[in-house]
């Protein structure tokens, strides 16, 4: 049987959500969903393309071939509500959208197995933290990341795409 994988959001997190399914699971059925009508973009591109420093074309990193490769179902819409029990997500246009797997999100360590939505969205669905999970502060990670010579440390999924301290670091994929 087919695994079904919905991941909502079109940002980095989403993508490399999808390139981690996509890379454990060749057959799996991935939805990626969002309410962005033009999919992945570098939001932090877009100060430099205002500025004229950069042509619109290089903030669409992949192109459609990329997505092709992917091999999966982009669906523009807003998620409204989670039906964790049902396996559903809902849309706005009461679209229901069923997925196989309770958190098919990469970062699952493996201590419980299944986190609660909350976990990681404490206020809404288009924000995601870590914090809720580990015991560091936002201050304690830019510490040890400039200590370290880290200086982009605000996107955990860039260096820790499956959530393993040392993936990024260069060292091994150990916790």
């Amino acid at each position: 049987m087919t695994t079904r994988y919905v991941i909502i959001g079109s940002s980095i997190a989403g993508l490399a959500a999808a390139e981690a399914i996509r890379a454990a699971d060749r057959a799996g059925e991935i939805t990626l969903v969002s309410d962005d009508p033009h999919g992945y973009y570098s939001r932090p591109g877009l100060a430099y393309l205002l500025t004229g420093e950069i042509p619109q074309a290089q903030l669409f990193s992949l192109r459609e071939a990329d997505w092709r490769a992917l091999g999966l179902r982009r669906v523009t819409g807003e998620v409204t509500r989670l039906e964790p029990d049902a396996h559903q997500v809902v849309l706005a246009d009461g679209a229901r959208l069923p997925y196989d797997r309770s958190h098919a999100f990469p970062l699952d360590h493996g201590e419980s197995g299944v986190s609660s939505c909350k976990t990681c969205h404490p206020d809404q669905l288009k924000a995601y933290t870590c914090y809720g999970c580990h015991e560091h502060t936002p201050a304690d990670i830019q510490r040890k990341h400039v200590k370290e010579g880290i200086p982009d440390f605000a996107n955990c999924m860039k260096c820790h795409p499956t959530g393993r301290e040392k993936e990024g670091a260069g060292g091994k994929n150990g916790d």
